[in-house]
């Protein structure tokens, strides 16, 4: 039972919010200022983990150093010094008595998730946004991502599952992209972290293990807007008997990205059809060089259609 504990005598959890591979976060009150927060922090089990720690540190470098509305918030960096509080049972029974494990103070988002809209909204196509609406929110994540590798990192896991979509007078006021956790550095990289990333987003580069730059998450933002503007991901296989070659289902998918064509963005407003294809078209290029140079450049396109 995780409710109730206090953290640094500070933060008192309310409930888990996810679990990682790495990491969890919670939602917490700060006693402080008895406002609500979202902690991550590594799982007990990878706290004496360096290599763990250093992609939390890692993530809340950037966080702490890239300010951006679109761009979830930190806080504040703390460190569990092993004399954590838990109001419900005692601290070495929750693992807790592992020194220096660090933590990160985000803002909490209360909305819901990418993934989780395109799933509600295409599954009764009378809800369907305009197609300026969809382009707005691509909008801010460009930004958001431009913002990350003008600090010189990628973000490296591009997904609709690490965007937030946040209620406010209009339909939606605020795209805000998180989960950090997987960043990677623009140069020199650690093969190891370089293989992490969810399967559907990964580029031809990344596939092929590869160094990777901003183009990276170029072709990863293609592919999250093919997503949202169709509800469908580029590349799937429909039955196990798509399989190429006898393929696992990974390999399967990853030899698409690398070697297919992605199929024609059809959307209702033809106004916006040429274009909006386009655009993605050249995201999703198999070759870098091919593609967009800079997430600028993307946001000039989508802004020239608002």
């Amino acid at each position: 039972m995780i409710e109730h504990q206090l953290i640094e005598n500070r933060y008192e959890v309310v409930r888990v919010l996810g679990i990682g591979g790495l990491s969890e976060v919670l939602e917490v009150i700060d006693r402080n200022d008895g406002q609500s927060y979202a902690i991550k922090r590594l799982l007990k089990t990878k706290r004496r983990s360096p290599y763990a720690s250093r992609l939390l540190l890692r993530e809340s470098s950037i966080l702490m150093a890239v300010r951006h509305p679109n761009l979830i918030r930190a806080y504040r960096q703390g460190e569990n010094d092993g004399r954590n509080a838990d109001l419900s049972r005692s601290a070495e029974a929750e693992g807790l008595d592992q020194p220096h494990a660090p933590y990160l103070v985000l803002e909490l988002l209360r909305g819901i998730r990418l993934d989780q809209w395109i799933a509600e909204h295409y599954a009764s196509k009378s809800k369907l946004p305009s197609t300026q609406f969809l382009l707005r929110i691509l909008q801010q994540l460009s930004q958001a991502l431009g913002a990350i590798h003008s600090s010189g990192y990628l973000h490296h896991d591009v997904t609709p599952q690490n965007v937030m979509l946040i209620n406010g007078e209009a339909e939606i006021s605020r795209a805000v992209l998180f989960d950090l956790g997987i960043a990677l550095p623009l140069g020199e990289q650690d093969p190891q972290e370089r293989d992490l990333g969810t399967l559907h987003y990964r580029s031809p580069e990344h596939a092929l293990a590869r160094q990777l730059d901003v183009r990276s998450d170029i072709y990863a933002f293609g592919v999250l807007a093919f997503e949202l503007l169709t509800g469908k991901k580029p590349f799937e296989l429909s039955t196990t008997a798509e399989q190429i070659g006898g393929l696992g289902y990974a390999q399967a998918i990853t030899s698409m990205h690398a070697l297919r064509e992605p199929p024609r963005v059809r959307i209702a407003d033809r106004k916006y059809q040429p274009i909006v294809e386009r655009m993605i078209h050249i995201c999703m290029q198999k070759d870098p060089v091919d593609r967009y140079q800079s997430m600028q450049e993307i946001e000039e396109r989508i802004s020239d259609l608002l």
